[in-house]
């Protein structure tokens, strides 16, 4: 067996885990000594090896991460053989993946092995789940119910993927990925599935999601999708009487804050102000954290006499001090405001032309704010 990976783990016990070429997963309990001559001996025969390739070859550079991971590959396999035929060691699995794998005897579907997220995740304990079959945790009718069927797919194929749903203990489903590919297990043939959970694939796709569109800091929408997510506030407004008010919002003198007081300073400033600032919009409203200092709010369908009260009270935001854990701080800003008709709107023209606003803000002193209006 071919190993390629070796990680430390350890939950009172050290353990040493491996992969090995096909991606199946199997831990091997070893006294911690044993771990530690292993890589003793890896580190101390690399570090000859290195000090050897130093003095005969000045500064050429060598991969001594590569060296390392061939030794002790070498000297971690030499240590499992021993080990090889261990009662134990599918009762081991990988505790630290987030899968489920389960070792299955291909003619009777029993489970001889799993591991703990196998018989936990269906709130089984690991006896109860040695005395199942395979098919008992299935619900599926389908590919995966006919047993030989799938025999004789996997030892053809050497490994499948199917999507399947399994039962908990209460009957509760649980949408997997199972891939099945032919192993062995104390000399003879098994199956080994690896099971994982759908559901946990749609909590990565939504934390992909929120690190690529909302801003860490502030928690708003970023520029990414403040563009696709107006389009469609704009889409469902056409037709709706009334203006589109778009508000660019620039605090003043940012970079000086920065550099006196520090980012942790910064951080906080931004914090507060985006806090202050959501809470001026309405439920079809649009903000956005657009770059380091800068804010975009955009309000639709409103009458012009709801104009200057918005105004007022964004601009109010910047009345009161921002308080932070060491100061007490007066927070400006410059604020270009554009009023658009809801149906004649070009949105990258209509952002050029608040940002230009903000500007001619800056001219003032103190929070100012701007006014770009088409004709109402």
């Amino acid at each position: 067996m071919k190993i390629i990976k070796i990680i430390l783990w350890g939950s009172g016990n050290d353990e040493l885990f491996y992969e090995n070429k096909a991606k199946h997963c199997v831990a091997y309990k070893l006294p911690v000594d044993i771990i530690r001559i292993i890589f003793a001996v890896a580190v101390y025969v690399n570090f000859l090896f290195a000090r050897n390739v130093s003095s005969n070859h000045g500064s050429v550079k060598f991969g001594v991460n590569q060296h390392v991971k061939r030794i002790t590959k070498k000297l971690a396999s030499a240590f499992l053989s021993v080990f090889k035929n261990d009662e134990t060691t599918f009762q081991s699995l990988l505790f630290n993946t987030d899968d489920a794998i389960y070792i299955i005897n291909p003619i009777s579907m029993k489970i001889i092995g799993c591991n703990r997220n196998a018989f936990g995740r269906l709130q089984y304990s690991y006896n109860e789940m040695l005395r199942m079959r395979f098919s008992q945790i299935d619900s599926t009718n389908g590919a995966i119910g006919r047993w030989n069927e799938i025999i004789d797919l996997v030892e053809r194929k050497k490994s499948i993927t199917i999507e399947s749903t399994h039962l908990r203990k209460d009957n509760s489903p649980i949408p997997v990925e199972v891939n099945i590919s032919v192993g062995r297990y104390n000399g003879s043939e098994c199956f080994v599935a690896i099971v994982r959970d759908l559901r946990l694939q749609e909590l990565d796709k939504e934390k992909l999601w929120i690190e690529a569109n909302i801003d860490p800091l502030t928690r708003l929408p970023n520029r990414r999708i403040f563009k696709d997510k107006l389009i469609k506030i704009l889409d469902d407004n056409m037709g709706v009487d009334g203006f589109v008010v778009m508000f660019y919002i620039d605090i003043d003198h940012f970079k000086k804050l920065n550099d006196t007081l520090g980012h942790s300073v910064g951080d906080e400033v931004l914090v507060t102000v985006a806090h202050r600032l959501k809470h001026c919009i309405r439920g079809d409203d649009c903000i956005a954290r657009f770059g380091g200092d800068e804010f975009v709010m955009v309000f639709t369908g409103l009458k012009s006499s709801a104009i200057s009260p918005i105004t007022n009270k964004i601009k109010s935001v910047f009345s009161e001090k921002v308080k932070t854990r060491e100061y007490l701080l007066n927070v400006n800003a410059s604020i270009g405001v554009g009023v658009f008709d809801t149906n004649n709107l070009d949105l990258d023209m209509g952002i050029d032309l608040v940002d230009k606003a903000m500007y001619q803000a800056k001219k003032s002193n103190g929070t100012s704010i701007y006014f770009h209006l088409e004709e109402m």
